[in-house]
C-alpha cells in the first residue's frame, strides 16, 4: 500500500503539468481563435 501512495505523489508533478499543458495547447490550437473570441468581447460590450 506504502509503494502505491509513495509513487502517486512521485508522478502527480508529472500529472499536473501534462494537464496544465493540455490546457495551454487547448487555448493556442490553431482554429479555436474564433470561439475563444466571442467569449472574450462579451465583457466589452457592456461598457457601452
Amino acid at each position: 500500500m506504502s509503494s502505491i501512495v509513495n509513487l502517486l505523489l512521485t508522478y502527480s508533478v508529472v500529472l499536473v503539468g501534462g494537464v496544465f499543458l493540455i490546457l495551454v495547447a487547448s487555448q493556442y490550437w490553431p482554429g479555436t481563435k474564433a470561439m475563444h473570441e466571442r467569449h472574450r468581447m462579451i465583457p466589452l460590450n457592456d461598457d457601452r
